[in-house]
């Protein structure tokens, strides 16, 4: 028995719940066996180790920038709240520089 599930990529939704239908049982031991030695993360876990990566803030932003913002955006192929990201990081690195 291996000790790692490795999970094969599917077709489509179907074809993934036959595997780990087929599977419960090795994959349940593995798991069983992980919790045991703690080697689980429960959501607290995940959240604790994750919660310092992004802040969320709520910023007023003139509609007028924000429509330029999209525009922009779209010519990249991005998401607006990426670039508008984006767009702050680099000012911010050019403001340190300055």
């Amino acid at each position: 028995m291996s000790e790692k599930i490795t999970v094969p990529h599917f077709a489509n939704e179907s074809e993934e719940a036959d595997w780990w239908f087929s599977h419960r049982e090795e994959n349940g031991k593995i798991m069983a066996k992980a919790m045991q030695e703690g080697r689980v993360m429960n959501l607290k876990n995940v959240l604790e180790r994750h919660s310092h990566a992004d802040t969320s803030i709520a910023v007023q932003v003139d509609p007028h920038d924000l429509e330029r913002a999209r525009i922009q955006a779209a010519k990249r192929g991005v998401q607006y709240e990426d670039y508008i990201r984006q767009v702050l990081h680099q000012a911010l690195q050019e403001n340190d520089a300055a």
